[in-house]
């Protein structure tokens, strides 16, 4: 059915009123990009969680981060300090 422009409407699982995917689709998927993108760059999600959300690789996610001028997330001062630990602990063990 011709939505106002004459284009058909969106039905909720992709496809227009003919049964053909939606192209529509694709932007709208876009659109939702830049909330999961914030929330990875503020460091509320993970990084696996923001690419099984957005269905993009890592480096997907890295290009739409500079696309959309976003700062990777920061690590806290206790996770460098973990992860430092844990690379001198590693280090420490494969030098004997």
């Amino acid at each position: 059915m011709p939505g106002p422009h004459g284009t058909s409407e969106l039905l909720t699982n992709g496809f227009d009123a003919s049964g053909r995917p939606s192209r529509i689709v694709e932007p709208v998927k876009q659109a939702v990009a830049p909330d999961h993108l914030l929330l990875f760059s503020k460091g509320e999600v993970s990084r696996q969680q923001a690419m099984r959300r957005l269905d993009i690789s890592y480096g997907e996610l890295l290009d739409l981060l500079a696309d959309r001028r976003l700062p990777l997330p920061r690590v806290s001062a206790e996770e460098a300090a973990s992860m430092a630990a844990l690379i001198v602990s590693l280090t420490d063990k494969s030098a004997r």
